[in-house]
């Protein structure tokens, strides 16, 4: 049975909305605790979360829970309560996936129960339970060890991946669900040798017998198929078999629709998905290997990988996932040298298994293309800790040295260039220096690196050298005759420079590159990778800050705004009138931006934390020069942010200037009591003006009371700056506050 009887859901997740509700105006102090109230709600949701995958192994463990009608029922409501109280979650479309993941974390064991919830933007795992359990005084102490438990249930039974949809609040929804449960409770019972091929009766009375799939095996998603739609099994097989012999005649081969298994294609067929509802619930469907979610288009090759895996590793369905996760994981740009080397160890026996089976040229073609797209994210450190002889990969931690496995000739060949590029960048970043020179090898990396020939290549690096005199100082002009030559090389050339500009120490220089820059993005094509790479660059290390975090906004403010002439041609922070702004975006770029924060809000949560961190710190120092030039340094950077979000929008830019309003927005906030807060009170209520202009481009209703009892705080700003000359800021702010709330209540 379940180790928990019962949950309260409502009245605890009522308590907490209350308490975050609930935080005064006044009270607020940093950035950090305004955001709490946005963070708590993420947390909510995670303990939801974990929460459901308890009730999930606690189905998959006890094959009694649902036999009796009575006890049966308690746990569908529970069930019910927690996927209503997800449903009511902003930023989802409705679908949980829980996926194995496999990384090693510290041993041998923990790879088995490492397993990854996805819930909309939330990517929850046992490490992220832990550290919410160790930093979180509302969280339950038994989080993490009721997940752990949970994940080891899952392990157990061989699941690789758990889909649910969450089902609409009516009675047909909630019978199709105590259908799936009651089937999931039986399955891995009616699969022990012996068992009957029969499920045990439903409390409706109802026996669901086991469905096989077009290999005679049988098939928890199709035998839920059957059940949620009371199809007979003789039915059910000729379905199975008729699909199979469909997926296997020559006009099927050469169709661009094709689906990684029967159960896949039986949804996928229009003529069967019209009669046919679909399970709330699917179990090692390899489809969610691939893909996070329904949108995902599933190409031709990756279904044809798809069966050619699930045909080889489906008796063992946690080394499918890992095998998966070696060709499409999503996670290499944080993977460290060991998991690094483990994949490409797995990667490696497909291709061996692949060559040794009649497939296709493009299934190995598809194999390779997605290991080398991945390896391309992944950190220059790693591929410094990493070894390959004699065919063996082993990776270096410290002074400990671990041997992996064999690595396949081709990737051994992959590795090799990724490991050459990382040392030539190196190179490549002090090519203003005399004295560095490059040969043969290094050009013949470089030419495939930039998809040029050796000889453009050996331009490329002669081209360049130009832009810097003998002492290795930037020339803007020279770069700026340039621009069309370097244009050429697209992406790679402005990624590089990008690159190039972070190891500028001389701000003057650095300013001086960032406008260069600018001329350089007019000119390019693939202008929407390299936001995604720029914004990707930005929040990677959200715990750390860098000169070239203000530059990177200032170039992604440029990428979406259109990059709007009337700003100038030399600038070092965005234009406040940037904010004007209404037909002069670039919808397209806005989207990506957009959905690449939403799907890292976490990460960028913390990295906005951590830049006003550093302005507290600033603000709290003794007025040395240095500290007086980071004050300035974090002040341009915050106020980029704000800007850049105001123009984006979304629920994470949403959250963040609503907190930053909060901030800014009381005079009596301890913000303004620091020591240097007095000093630079001009700056902070320019912070204040920008953060209340973004409300009234991005805000909401409700932000109508946030914005007005900012403007009912007007006297006592003005009683906190000293003079006429500081007067104008507090009264240009406010104008901007009315402003706004007459924009959020005409529609924005």
């Amino acid at each position: 049975m379940m180790e928990e009887k019962t949950f309260v859901l409502d009245e605890d997740a009522q308590r907490l909305y209350e308490q975050i509700e609930g935080i005064e105006f006044e009270r607020l102090t940093t950035l950090g605790e305004a955001l709490s109230k946005e963070e708590r709600k993420l947390n909510v949701c995670r303990g939801l979360l974990g929460k459901l995958a308890h009730l999930v192994a606690a189905c998959l463990k006890d094959t009694h829970l649902m036999k009796d009608a009575k006890t049966a029922k308690g746990f569908l409501n529970e069930l019910l309560a927690v996927l209503q109280e997800l449903g009511r979650m902003p930023g989802h479309d409705g679908k949980i996936l829980i996926r194995h993941r496999g990384l090693l974390i510290g041993t041998k064991a923990s790879e088995k129960i490492d397993y990854v919830v996805l819930f909309g933007n939330i990517i929850f795992d046992i490490a992220t339970a832990a550290a919410m359990v160790k930093s979180l005084e509302d969280v339950p102490t038994d989080l993490q060890t009721k997940l752990t438990r949970a994940f080891q249930v899952f392990s157990d039974h061989g699941v690789n991946s758990f889909f649910l949809h969450i089902p609409e609040e009516s009675p047909a929804c909630s019978d199709a669900m105590q259908i799936a449960l009651h089937i999931l409770s039986y399955y891995s019972q009616a699969m022990r040798p012996g068992s009957s091929a029969m499920f045990e009766k439903t409390p409706s009375e109802t026996s669901f017998p086991l469905i096989h799939d077009e290999r005679s095996k049988p098939d928890l998603n199709l035998t839920l198929l059957a059940g949620v739609n009371g199809t007979n099994p003789e039915t059910m097989k000729t379905v199975v078999q008729k699909v199979d012999t469909w997926m296997r005649r020559p006009d099927y081969v050469a169709s661009e629709e094709q689906f990684p298994s029967v159960y896949n294609a039986i949804l996928g067929i229009k003529s069967l998905r019209k009669r046919l509802i679909p399970p709330p619930i699917e179990v090692n469907n390899i489809k969610w290997l691939i893909v996070d979610n329904e949108r995902e288009f599933v190409s031709k090759q990756k279904s044809e990988v798809a069966r050619l895996v699930a045909g080889e590793y489906g008796n063992s369905p946690q080394e499918m996932a890992r095998i998966v996760g070696s060709v499409y994981g999503d996670d290499f740009q944080q993977i460290d040298p060991q998991n690094l080397g483990e994949r490409l160890r797995l990667a490696s026996n497909l291709l061996t298994f692949i060559e040794k089976t009649d497939a296709s040229q493009p299934v190995m073609d598809e194999v390779l293309d997605n290991v080398e797209s991945r390896l391309d994210k992944v950190s220059d450190h790693v591929y410094e800790s990493l070894e390959v002889h004699d065919g063996v990969i082993k990776a270096k931690t410290g002074e400990t040295e671990t041997t992996i496995g064999r690595i396949h000739s081709k990737l051994k060949t992959m590795v090799g260039f990724f490991q050459a590029r990382s040392a030539i960048k190196k190179k490549m970043r002090n090519v203003a220096q005399r004295g560095i020179s490059f040969d043969a090898y290094d050009y013949n990396i470089i030419a495939k690196d930039f998809g040029i020939s050796v000889n453009e290549a050996k331009e490329l690096i002669e081209l360049f050298k130009t832009c810097f005199d003998k002492q290795g100082c930037f020339i803007r002009v020279a770069f700026e005759r340039k621009t069309p030559e370097l244009a050429k090389y697209g992406k790679k050339v402005f990624m590089f420079l990008w690159q190039y500009l972070k190891t500028m120490v001389q701000r003057e220089d650095r300013i001086a590159f960032l406008n260069a820059l600018q001329l350089l993005v007019v000119r390019l094509e693939e202008t929407e990778s390299i936001l995604t790479a720029l914004l990707s660059d930005f929040f990677d290390d959200p715990k750390a800050v860098t000169f070239s975090d203000q530059c990177a906004l200032v170039l992604l403010t440029l990428f979406v705004t259109k990059y709007n002439k009337e700003f100038g041609k030399y600038i070092e922070i965005t234009p406040e009138e940037v904010l004007k702004i209404s037909k002069g975006l670039d919808t397209k770029m806005v989207a990506a931006t957009s959905k690449l924060i939403e799907t890292n809000q976490e990460k960028f949560f913390e990295k906005v934390k951590t830049i006003h961190r550093e302005l507290i710190h600033a603000l709290d120092s003794e007025r040395t020069e240095g500290e007086q030039m980071l004050f300035r340094d974090m002040f341009f950077l915050e106020r980029e942010v704000y800007i850049f979000l105001s123009l984006v929008g979304g629920n994470t830019a949403r959250a963040l200037i609503r907190s930053a309003a909060q901030v800014y927005g009381d005079p009596k906030g301890k913000i303004y009591l620091l020591k240097e807060g007095q000093r630079f009170l001009p700056s902070l209520l320019q912070l204040l003006r920008i953060v209340s202009r973004g409300l009234g481009r991005v805000g909401g209703k409700k932000d109508l009371s946030l914005l007005e009892k900012i403007r009912t705080q007007e006297e006592e700003f003005l009683e906190r700056i000293g003079g006429e000359r500081h007067k104008k800021y507090v009264e240009l702010t406010m104008k901007w506050v009315e402003a706004s709330m007459q924009r959020i209540a005409a529609g924005n």
